[in-house]
């Protein structure tokens, strides 16, 4: 399953999945007429505009080349319920529900709004739709209002819940654990997991060095500075080796203050759309900052377009290049973020 931002030809089938999970999950909600009659051409049309413009973000969940699910997040349009911003849309197909597919998708849309400067959400729901309050009261949410929702003349009420901890929705929505490795984990597994994560680099015609390197390189890079796995439920789902730290230049960039890398970096490629690397990094952050680190940098294939638009949108930029041909068959752009 793979999360990406929605574009202009996605506008029909997110109409779809609306009419389809609104139809499942509102009788006795709200009124048969309204639900017989909704119309995929209006709200096709009003996703449409939705989708194009700058003021609301809206998200995908795609499997197979078909969309799933979908959420919209934007502006809180009621200033009163505490709320930098408004998740105001997730449906999931009812075929596709119960497998992870919604808290991706929200796990998706908090991160972007944390990197737009959002520290606190805010999300509604029918009053009587207890299965939706149920997930959100157990992802942590607090019930901070009720209204009015206005739909072909009639009210519905409906109850607003506040996050005021993104990060900690971000723990509660896939929760793991992560910890530095030690003499109890197994180097294969994660060999395994890195040749997994990178296959799609592999297929691609990038010679990473984790697409193909053995235990004795894996362990190497992870007892450089801080090795980091991710476990859920007991299973080694993510890992990142931190080196503390590089000897400058680091390829053509050599800045003023010390430099911490990371690399050897994976998810376990069925959970990569739930936001975990966002985790690991945020720890290589907090450790490299903790030791002293002015930046922390990595390095990435030119041709990988796809990972330099993930760091870059994490805060990270192009400070330099470096080449480790023949070792790889690529130069890399060196990138680094300022630890504040």
């Amino acid at each position: 399953m793979l999360v990406r931002p929605a574009v202009v030809d996605d506008a029909r089938a997110i109409s779809e999945i609306q009419i389809e999970t609104w139809r499942a999950a509102y009788r006795g909600i709200v009124a048969d007429q309204t639900l017989d009659n909704l119309n995929i051409d209006a709200i096709s049309a009003t996703r449409l505009l939705q989708i194009e413009g700058v003021e609301r973000q809206a998200f995908v969940a795609v499997h197979d080349g078909q969309v799933h699910g979908y959420t919209i997040a934007g502006p809180n349009p009621n200033p009163q319920d505490s709320g930098d911003f408004e998740l105001r849309a997730l449906y999931v197909r009812p075929s596709f529900q119960g497998q992870g597919i919604g808290r991706a998708l929200i796990s998706t849309a908090v991160q972007d709004q944390i990197g737009r400067g959002s520290r606190s959400m805010i999300i509604r729901a029918f009053e009587k739709n207890l299965a939706a309050r149920r997930t959100y009261e157990d992802l942590g949410g607090k019930l901070i209002g009720s209204g009015i929702f206005e739909l072909d003349g009639k009210g519905y009420p409906d109850v607003a819940y506040g996050f005021s901890d993104l990060p900690g929705l971000l723990d509660r929505l896939v929760p793991v654990k992560i910890r530095e490795v030690n003499e109890t984990d197994s180097i294969s597994e994660i060999t395994a997991l890195l040749h997994r994560a990178y296959d799609r680099n592999t297929r691609a015609g990038l010679r990473f060095n984790a697409c193909h390197q053995n235990d004795d390189r894996t362990l190497s890079r992870l007892s450089d500075g801080a090795g980091l796995i991710m476990l859920r439920n007991g299973r080694i789902v993510g890992t990142l080796a931190l080196c503390l730290f590089e000897d400058l230049p680091y390829g053509t960039f050599h800045p003023e203050g010390r430099v911490a890398s990371f690399g050897q970096f994976a998810i376990e490629p069925e959970f990569q759309a739930f936001g975990l690397g966002d985790l690991l990094i945020r720890r290589a952050e907090k450790i490299a900052k903790a030791a002293g680190a002015d930046y922390l940098s990595l390095d990435t294939a030119q041709p990988a377009k796809g990972l330099i638009t993930y760091y870059q949108q994490r805060g990270f930029e192009i400070v330099g290049e470096v080449d480790y041909r023949p070792g790889t068959n690529y130069i890399s752009w060196v990138l680094a973020k300022r630890l504040a």
